[in-house]
């Protein structure tokens, strides 16, 4: 049993389980991404989500091995988001008409690693992060080498883009790891900070103001918007996907014919039902969707102020 064969079985499985990449990485702490994400909270950039500020939480993101004493490599894994057709009047990011992935991202990862302990008789010690754990996955995928960092702050791979959802799988496994990471491709190209339409992206220093990201003013932000902020979400209730639209490693993606281990949720779409339900009736709708992180008061205020935009207010 080599290092090599591991890794060949680990690539294979996670593509038939709905994985587009599957790479390995050290987990030796990120001392170039420690001072870029420093400078980015001391902007306060981050917004109300003080959480991502936490000491205990910054010393675990700029050094995995605190968050998992046992690691000595990382599985870096990503699945394509599919792409759904734009609601016409309450929009809301492809992400998010799928089952919450923090649902079904971990329970494929299990498989994969029961199989992997399975097929080669052994036990793996290991730490699964979807997003909710102080990790930072783009960074991971970088030193893995299954992209850059876009001007959009995205990770990008030249065949798959950017729409995708990463995860990183902390592991006792020792995997060889690539000897460099791809080649920065976007070259002058701005189309994602020049198609924001609130200006929040840094195509320079590649990071993402939140305070003016629709996605955070949609979904993170929990205090009362102000009136520019309200008019700048526009028709989006939940998230946004502007600037992976027009990312042209985005373009010409088949992203429904995709494997994907994300699952479609048609039942979950907004419409004027909605100003009439109940907070039972709101996570019966919207039962394992992300949506309902928003709950249901702020949900309203989201779907109010889309109309607001409109002039139907």
């Amino acid at each position: 049993m080599t290092s090599n064969e591991q890794k060949q079985w680990l690539e294979s499985e996670a593509e038939r389980l709905g994985f587009c990449l599957c790479g390995f990485a050290s987990i030796e702490p990120f001392e170039t991404e420690k001072k870029i994400y420093l400078d980015w909270l001391n902007s306060n950039a981050h917004g109300e989500m003080a959480y991502l500020a936490r000491p205990d939480a910054l010393e675990k993101r700029f050094d995995p091995r605190v968050l998992f004493p046992d690691g000595k490599s990382a599985i870096v894994l990503a699945t394509p988001i599919p792409s759904f057709p734009r609601h016409a009047r309450y929009v809301v990011a492809d992400f998010a008409r799928c089952v919450d992935y923090h649902e079904t991202i971990p329970a494929a990862i299990e498989t994969l690693i029961d199989g992997f302990q399975n097929r080669f008789a052994c036990r793996v010690s290991y730490k699964i992060c979807v997003d909710a754990a102080p990790v930072l996955e783009r960074a991971f995928a970088v030193r893995a080498g299954l992209g850059w960092i876009g001007r959009s702050s995205m990770l990008i791979h030249p065949k798959f883009g950017s729409k995708m959802i990463l995860a990183v799988v902390l592991t006792d496994l020792m995997l060889a790891f690539p000897a460099s990471a791809l080649p920065d491709r976007c070259g002058s190209c701005r189309r994602c900070a020049d198609a924001c339409p609130t200006g929040c992206i840094d195509g320079e220093k590649r990071t993402i103001d939140a305070q003016r990201c629709i996605s955070y003013l949609t979904i993170e932000r929990k205090s009362e918007l102000d009136p520019e902020s309200a008019r700048m979400t526009g028709a989006h209730v939940f998230g946004c996907d502007i600037c992976t639209d027009v990312c042209p490693w985005n373009q010409g993606r088949e992203t429904s014919r995709q494997r994907t281990v994300l699952i479609g949720n048609d039942a979950a779409i907004p419409d004027d039902a909605d100003f009439g339900i109940t907070p039972a009736e709101f996570k019966q709708k919207y039962a394992s969707s992300p949506i309902l992180r928003r709950k249901l008061p702020r949900w309203l205020k989201n779907l109010e102020n889309a109309d607001r935009n409109r002039g139907k207010r």
